[in-house]
This record gives C-alpha cells, sequence and structure tokens, in this order.
C-alpha cells in the first residue's frame, strides 16, 4: 500500500513539474510583473481606461464611462469629446498581443494629432484647451519660492495658492471660476485658510477674465495664431529649448524683451500656446507638472469651506 501511494505522489510530482517547463515554453506567457499603468488614457467613443505598458500584458485600469458635466461636451475624466472619432478605433481594450495584423488593412486612419499642427484660428482657447487638467507652477525670486495650481474639470477652473508665512505657517488662497450654462458665464468666488464661507468676487466673466492670472499680470494660455499676450513688445530671436515636465518633452521658443530682462518660453500643447517658463526681472516661473485627464479639484477640510 505505502509503494503504491509513493508511486502516484511521484506520478503527481513529475505531472506538475512537466507542466511547469511546459508553462516556461509558451511564448505568449507574461512573465509575472508589477504593472506600469501609461499616463495617457485610451479611449472609445462611449468608455476610456489606462493599459499597462509591459509588453504582453492584457490588463486594463480604471475603464469607465465617459463622464460629461452639464453644458460640456467633453469627457471631464480622459478629455475626449462627444462626437468625435477617437484617436485609437472602437474595439475591445484587451487586444491579443500576438495576433499578426492583416497587411491588407490600412493604417489608422485617425492617428493622435501633431501638437504642432496649426488649429483653426477661429476657434476659442476653450474648444481647443483639455476639459480635464492641472498645472503646477514654481515661482522663484528673491523674497519668495512658492507653487501654485491651476486646474480645470469641465468648464469650470480653480487657481490655488499656497504662500508660507513666517511665524503662521502655509497660507492657503483659492480662486474658483463657476461656469454657468444658461449665460455662458463664470463667476469668480474666492476663500482663504481660516474662511467659513466663500465670497463673491465678480460675475458674468468671460473666457479672457479666467484664463489670466492677475497676480502674475500672465495669461498662461493663448491662442495659437496669437503673438503672447501683452508681449507686442517682444522679439523673437527664434531660439528654441526643450523643456521636460513629468518626463515629456516640449519645444519651446523664447520671445526675449529688447532690454533682456524678460524671457517667455512658449510652446504649442494641442493647437494652444503655453507659457511654460518666464524669466521676469529676477524672478523665474516654471511649469513643473502638466497633467490632462483623470484630475479633480483638490479640497482643504477645516481650512476651505466646500465649494460653492
Amino acid at each position: 500500500m505505502f509503494r503504491k501511494v509513493s508511486k502516484i505522489i511521484l506520478l503527481l510530482v513529475v505531472f506538475s513539474f512537466t507542466f511547469v517547463l511546459m508553462a516556461c515554453k509558451d511564448e505568449g506567457a507574461v512573465a509575472p510583473h508589477t504593472h506600469i499603468v501609461s499616463e495617457d488614457w485610451m479611449v472609445s467613443s462611449e468608455e476610456h481606461w489606462h493599459v499597462c505598458t509591459i509588453a504582453g500584458c492584457k490588463e486594463v485600469f480604471d475603464k469607465g464611462k465617459h463622464v460629461y458635466e452639464e453644458g460640456s461636451n467633453v469627457c471631464s475624466i480622459c478629455g475626449y469629446k462627444r462626437g468625435t472619432t477617437p484617436s485609437k478605433p472602437d474595439s475591445d481594450p484587451d487586444p491579443d498581443p500576438n495576433t499578426d495584423p492583416d497587411p491588407n488593412t490600412d493604417p489608422d486612419p485617425n492617428p493622435d494629432p501633431d501638437p504642432n499642427t496649426d488649429p483653426d484660428p477661429n476657434a476659442s482657447v476653450l474648444d481647443l484647451l483639455s476639459s480635464n487638467f492641472k498645472m503646477t507652477i514654481n515661482t522663484v525670486s528673491e523674497y519668495e519660492n512658492t507653487n501654485s495650481e491651476l486646474y480645470r474639470v469641465g468648464n469650470d477652473f480653480m487657481t490655488v495658492y499656497k504662500i508660507y508665512i513666517e511665524g503662521y505657517g502655509t497660507q492657503i488662497t483659492i480662486d474658483y471660476y463657476k461656469y454657468y450654462a444658461e449665460t455662458e458665464t463664470w463667476t469668480r468666488y474666492g476663500a482663504t485658510s481660516g474662511d467659513t464661507k466663500w465670497s463673491e468676487k465678480g460675475t458674468n466673466l468671460s473666457e479672457d477674465d479666467i484664463l489670466y492670472d492677475s497676480n502674475l499680470d500672465l495669461r498662461f494660455i493663448i491662442n495659437y495664431p496669437e503673438t503672447p499676450d501683452n508681449l507686442g513688445y517682444v522679439v523673437n530671436k527664434g531660439d528654441k529649448e526643450d523643456l521636460y515636465i513629468s518626463d515629456k518633452k516640449y519645444e519651446c521658443t523664447i520671445y526675449t524683451t529688447p532690454d533682456n530682462e524678460c524671457q517667455y518660453h512658449i510652446c504649442v500643447i494641442s493647437g494652444l500656446q503655453h507659457t511654460l517658463k518666464l524669466k521676469l526681472y529676477g524672478a523665474m516661473i516654471t511649469i513643473t507638472e502638466y497633467k490632462m485627464g483623470g484630475v479633480s479639484f483638490p479640497t482643504f477640510p477645516g481650512e476651505i469651506p466646500d465649494l460653492p
């Protein structure tokens, strides 16, 4: 009896070992790995998702239906514009990586657009600007080294300023621009650390009003055919410089004032000019983060009241 059981155990061990060897020879298998999730959204006309960038891995993440805010045709999560043909065709988000492509099939008729392609000069900035993005702005001068943040979610905008005050700690100041579809205008609300409610700072604001940063006297985002805002006196020397933000490379054109005291690094992203770096009379203002998709407004419980 003991010998019989031993033989059975031996057969099971041999069978298991053979199975392991067969699995190792499976060319389609993907070795165990830690997923590296792409920051870019994959989209169809109905859904969006992230993919793992490891070759052969078919895992998908954050898959969901598009979300459209009131008065907007753009998904507030991934930036897909309703009614347009996705840059990636509608298909199974988990394609078989071992399937050979059909040699008779035409290339993707809707490739990702060239970010440097001239846009429609009649399109508004908001039409071309991603409806879900975040910019982090670092300002360094003789007196400060601070970060501020600019958000867009749907048609609402928010700027967050964090300033360290010696003896008081970090003070948070927020401007929130709420969009009203009935009038197609924005109302600006403001709040500072310790406030119990938002104050109304402006009504019936236009696109120009919300894209202009009065604190920095600068418009960060402008339409491509235009010259940089308020910079009619600059000289474009034609210099170029590559800037790297969140591991992505952007080619900037440098605009300089005749006295060389101000330099503006302007880059085209998805058909719009962005000021990514600015030297302004000794101060240096730099975009350190630019993220599109997967963005929501921050909250500061106990310091800033809930949004109006």
